[in-house]
């Protein structure tokens, strides 16, 4: 899966988003191309994706500087989750109010998300990295988990542009 400021792959339509073929970097022409929506992704002009992650399940996670992804009824800022198919998991709706520059997954059910985002925790706002609850398709999934980050006072004071999960399972953070 490719993502960034693109239009097209190989003479074919495909807006930010496009999955290729392993074997020969040809492009999937079946991923994003169901009656919910055409070719290629909606997105505003200058909208961008940043971030993808593919779990074991082929679920695709996208993250990036968006307002809403695919015109959903639902909006999906900066943040969405899609299945195989490239169709988006309509329960499913954590957005985050700056940009997503890198998605990790830490654990089976734990999402990691840093970017240039804030939200409340709390009753403080913390910056920058966020873990996200991630069960399936349960009604919990996408949600902020509040024992993650919980001692920190604030998160970081800018933008995190990317990080790493050592095996102690500390992170280390870039921005």
């Amino acid at each position: 899966l490719i993502c960034g400021n693109f239009s097209s792959y190989d003479s074919v339509s495909r807006n930010r988003v496009a999955k290729l073929n392993g074997d020969s970097l040809n492009i999937n022409t079946t991923f994003g191309t169901t009656s919910n929506f055409g070719p290629s992704y909606s997105f505003g002009q200058t909208d961008l994706v940043r971030a993808v992650f593919i779990d074991a399940n082929d679920n695709v996670y996208l993250g990036g500087q968006f307002d809403n992804f695919n015109n959903s009824s639902t909006p999906r800022v900066n943040f969405v989750k899609l299945n195989p198919s490239g169709v988006i998991y309509s329960n499913y709706t954590r957005t985050f109010n700056g940009a997503v520059n890198s998605i990790k997954r830490q654990s089976s059910d734990k999402i990691i998300v840093v970017g240039a985002f804030r939200y409340k925790q709390n009753s403080v706002y913390k910056k920058g990295i966020a873990r996200l609850i991630d069960q399936g398709l349960s009604t919990d999934s996408g949600l902020i988990d509040p024992q993650f980050n919980n001692n920190a006072l604030d998160g970081t004071n800018g933008n995190v542009d990317d990080f790493v999960i050592l095996p102690s399972g500390e992170i280390v953070i870039v921005g």
